[in-house]
């Protein structure tokens, strides 16, 4: 912009489309990065992978060196008395953890004994032996056969033990008869297993004739149904939470003051005696050496582990976008000029044109990507190769110099040496074709000499280079024109 005829640079805008396409030029940069990260992650990966497997090699060689403990080897480390109160503990746990299971277990044991639903079922038997039958009779009531017919005709799933002491036989003081007692938690309960007995008895009578003497009848004299007290039962119940209040007490007692030794030695005891492998009343075994858990020399020690494709991958990706946002953020903080329009909005000075630098300088491998990424500035408008930038570049100039009638042109710059020389050449040439004198000199901000002559020429044409010539510099070199009444007819912009 201009103020009291000196150029100062404001407030920058700053495009993020053209932002984002410039970080894109500094590719390499953006590709060195990302391998970097790809080879620092995929070798870190790597060397944690190689760590692993050495420690898992020496887990296994450490495992297999490592004794495994036996019930006779914790047992070596105790004294006697310690082993004793251990094997006692397990004794005590056991009883009480058998008598827990089968209180809550029990059907019989979890009726209510003050609320009994009992039905009684009376049979007199018709025999020439009747002592004999009644025998019989009692031995197929407490045997599995029954059990297994009469879960088939309830239907029930429950073990045998436990449906059996849901039924008493008894034999009265008439040998000829037989009473049988069922209970369970309701009267529908009740009278479907005693119906379901009385059917059973009844066919098991036909099975019998061939087995005694003479004609045997069996008849249901009497059927009673009632709710009862079973004195027996409270008896049991309170029996049975004594013992497991009793022998609880007496394996806490124990367990309480036991030493991890013994802990250990308690649950291998308790293990084994639940896989069935000793008796709770064991005594204490002889006591051995742990045996060694397995054969180090059998343990494969070669390392096999392959580079980590996710981490290489991962680390590729994540240094592409740390290096892109690097050069997104230089962008902003630039102080560089961005472009033409820029040129134009700041200074409002002519700009002849913008020519790329890729064929001028040495043979680049990669100018298609170059090439590719500029074109991503340009949209929809028409993409000039160099030569063709070069030519518009040459006219906008001849025609300007034409129109004001000068015939003598000097071409300075603030960073004009980092312009190929073959560029500068042909711009004298094709000028000099045209009767137009051009003379390159160096940069006016600090060549004096340079200075002078430009200002005897009179016209100058300053040649900047894009992304690299600074803003403030660009503003120096119009003001000092200004000041020594120099005409800049305009500005050509490079790009490297």
């Amino acid at each position: 912009m201009k103020k009291q005829n000196n150029y100062y640079v404001e407030q920058r805008e700053i495009d993020v489309k053209r932002m984002l396409v410039q970080a894109l030029t500094h590719w390499r940069f953006i590709l060195i990065v990302a391998v970097i990260g790809a080879v620092f992650l995929g070798v870190r990966q790597y060397q944690a992978d190689v760590s692993a497997a050495k420690n898992n090699i020496q887990a296994q060689i450490d495992a297999a060196n490592t004794p495994v403990p036996t019930i006779e080897s914790v047992e070596a480390q105790l004294t006697e008395d310690a082993v004793q109160s251990v094997w006692n503990a397990v004794n005590y746990k056991l009883f009480a953890d058998e008598r827990t299971t089968y209180m809550k277990e029990s059907v019989y044991m979890n009726l209510d004994a003050y609320n009994e639903n009992v039905t009684e079922l009376s049979y007199p038997v018709v025999s020439a032996q009747p002592a004999a039958v009644v025998l019989k009779y009692k031995e197929y009531l407490s045997g599995d056969a029954l059990v297994t017919h009469l879960k088939e005709k309830l239907n029930l799933s429950m073990e045998n033990k436990y449906l059996q002491e849901l039924y008493k036989i008894s034999a009265c003081d008439d040998i000829a008869n037989f009473t049988v007692k069922v209970c369970a938690g309701s009267a529908e309960e009740c009278a479907d297993i005693a119906d379901a007995i009385d059917e059973i008895l009844q066919d098991y009578m036909k099975e019998m004739q061939a087995s005694v003497d003479g004609e045997t009848q069996l008849a249901l004299r009497d059927r009673a149904e009632d709710v009862v007290i079973d004195n027996e039962l409270i008896n049991l119940q309170a029996s049975y939470n004594s013992e497991i209040y009793s022998n609880t007490n007496m394996y806490n007692g124990y367990y309480g003051g036991f030493s991890d030794t013994q802990k250990q030695l308690f649950q291998m005891l308790m293990e084994a005696r639940q896989n069935g492998d000793i008796s709770i009343y064991s005594d204490a075994k002889e006591r051995t050496e742990a045996p060694l858990s397995g054969d180090a020399s059998a343990i494969d020690t070669n390392i096999y582990v392959k580079p980590s494709v996710k981490m290489i991958l991962t680390g590729f990706f994540a240094g592409t976008i740390i290096a892109y946002a690097v050069c997104a953020l230089g962008y902003t903080v630039s102080k560089a000029v961005h472009g033409a329009d820029e040129i134009k909005y700041l200074f409002g000075t002519t700009v002849f044109g913008t020519v790329r630098m890729v064929p001028y300088r040495r043979k680049k491998t990669a100018a298609a990507v170059d090439t590719a990424i500029d074109k991503l500035n340009y949209g929809r408008k028409k993409y000039l190769s160099t030569q063709q930038q070069m030519q518009m570049v040459y006219s906008n100039i001849l025609l300007t110099c034409k129109n004001s009638e000068i015939n003598k042109v000097y071409l300075t710059g603030s960073e004009l040496e980092a312009i190929p020389q073959r560029c500068v050449e042909e711009l004298r040439e094709c000028l000099n074709e045209q009767q137009i004198e051009l003379t390159v000199g160096k940069s006016i901000l600090y060549d004096a000499e340079s200075l002078m002559q430009m200002a005897k020429v009179g016209n100058a044409v300053l040649m900047e280079v894009e992304e690299k010539s600074k803003c403030e510099e660009i503003a120096k070199e119009l003001n000092l024109c200004i000041q020594n009444q120099v005409q800049v007819i305009g500005v050509i912009l490079t790009k490297n």
